[in-house]
């Protein structure tokens, strides 16, 4: 059984499935059948335009030839990117590693420490102060409607336009162009913004301009002057808030972190002269990470465009490899 949404393709006694379902990865043919999808917002094939799709076809003892070499070359292909997608979960391991002891212990592993009194942080530098959510920062209340025209133009962030458990923003768009009609939140330079649903994923950045927020995030200011913008992005995404947000989410039926949550958790806040040169290592330390984890999937990408590249001139026939697969 398989749903309304997938077609059930039996090929002919010609036809070796496995060298039909290669087939249908190979450039040309993908590209024939995009072409042929209709739709608006969700495009689809009709049954006619499978049907009277053209496929190059070999012989049917060639065409098991060719997908028995596949099979072997995509194998190895897909080991490959495999290996370089659990290097980049290392490295994002390593990531969130740095900064949860950078943002819980400081730079001076010599330090005196204590208890913090907070089970979830266990010990901290003994100089260090814990200060609720509350007094020291604000969820900003109160939306906006973005198709005012003093709205239209302003980006507009949501939990798609931000990348996961690193703080960076991937792209931006303007409320206009999202065709936005729901209230918003209005977001000061400066201000944290916070998805507050799936808190496991870590949606959140610091606002660069006068900015909107979808009703999915919060828009946090910063109303103690002992607490730097920077500092509270990594202790926010270090790996004991998060936790801690995902186990409070839990609690309902839709994982959401809620204002009272966040407003009676536990901060760390260590002396103004120790968060700039935390900030500063961090940012130096993720920035190398981060240009690692760039290249490795630049790698995978090029993996990927060749066992594309590979599947397409192997099934139309541009390369014969009935000598490499007897040898």
């Amino acid at each position: 059984m398989c749903g309304y949404h997938l077609a059930l393709i039996k090929p002919l006694p010609c036809l070796e499935g496995r060298f039909l379902a290669r087939q249908f990865s190979a450039i040309g043919v993908r590209d024939q059948f995009h072409l042929a999808a209709n739709g608006i917002t969700r495009f689809g094939l009709g049954g006619d335009a499978i049907r009277t799709g053209l496929l190059p076809v070999a012989p049917i003892e060639e065409q098991r030839i060719i997908a028995d070499f596949l099979d072997r070359e995509t194998a190895r292909i897909d080991a490959l990117v495999a290996k370089k997608e659990r290097l980049i979960e290392l490295l994002q391991e390593k990531r969130t590693g740095l900064i949860t002891r950078a943002v819980t212990r400081g730079l001076d592993p010599t330090v005196p420490v204590k208890d913090s009194g907070v089970k979830w942080l266990g010990e901290i530098p003994a100089h260090w102060g814990v200060m609720r959510w509350r007094y020291c920062c604000r969820i900003k209340a109160g939306q906006v409607a973005p198709k005012d025209e003093q709205f239209r133009e302003m980006t507009l962030i949501a939990p798609n336009h931000v990348e996961s458990g690193t703080g960076r923003v991937l792209y931006t768009e303007s409320a206009e162009e999202q065709g936005a009609i729901s209230g918003k939140y209005l977001v000061a330079p400066g201000n944290i913004i916070y998805s507050k649903i799936r808190p496991a994923l870590n949606k959140l950045c610091v606002a660069t301009g006068s900015w909107l927020c979808s009703a999915d995030m919060y828009p946090v200011s910063i109303t103690d002057s002992r607490l730097q913008t920077r500092f509270l992005l990594y202790f926010m995404l270090s790996e004991p808030f998060v936790r801690l947000m995902v186990d409070e989410s839990m609690r309902v039926a839709m994982p959401k972190v809620n204002r009272d949550t966040l407003a009676g958790c536990p901060i760390l806040v260590p002396p103004l002269v120790e968060q700039l040169p935390i900030v500063a290592y961090l940012n130096h330390e993720t920035d190398k990470i981060d240009a690692l984890i760039a290249k490795v999937r630049e790698a995978i990408d090029h993996l990927n465009e060749l066992r594309t590249a590979l599947i397409s001139v192997t099934v139309t026939g541009k390369i014969d490899v009935r000598e490499v697969a007897s040898q």
